[in-house]
């Protein structure tokens, strides 16, 4: 998962010396998941109020270390992972990164000197609803 996941950093644009910290970080927080015996895809959102806490008390609660760490839960699709670490740390960095994702979404159903619009569906409910995408 290691080399998908630079991949995914790669696709990013990131630089190396980030690409390296994050991967770093998310080997310390899988190791910390093994040291629980708990695969992240069955881990319980408490297992990461954990390891946050942890970090916390050891002073090693970076954003930048959360925010690897949600770009990673992002990447494996472990979505209550995600929105967790999205909230505390404001979401500045994740929620930057969504709105490039819908950006990039939209030039490629519509062009890129398009203004029309992504339909996405809400969590919890079947009606669709419209995000407007403003340039």
């Amino acid at each position: 998962m290691e080399s998908e996941f630079q991949v995914f950093l790669e696709g990013r644009k990131e630089i190396p010396e980030r690409i390296e910290f994050a991967i770093n970080a998310v080997k310390d927080f899988e190791g910390y998941l093994r040291k629980k015996n708990v695969a992240l895809e069955e881990a319980e959102l408490g297992v990461l109020k954990e390891y946050i806490s942890l970090l916390i008390s050891e002073g090693r609660n970076l954003e930048d270390r959360l925010v690897a760490i949600a770009r990673y839960c992002r990447f494996v699709k472990k979505n209550d992972y995600f929105i967790y670490i999205a909230g505390i740390v404001n979401g500045r960095e994740v929620l930057l990164g969504i709105a490039k994702d819908l950006e990039r979404q939209r030039v490629r159903k519509f062009g890129s000197g398009s203004s029309k619009e992504l339909s996405y569906r809400r969590l919890g409910r079947r009606k669709k609803r419209t995000l407007f995408l403003l340039k």
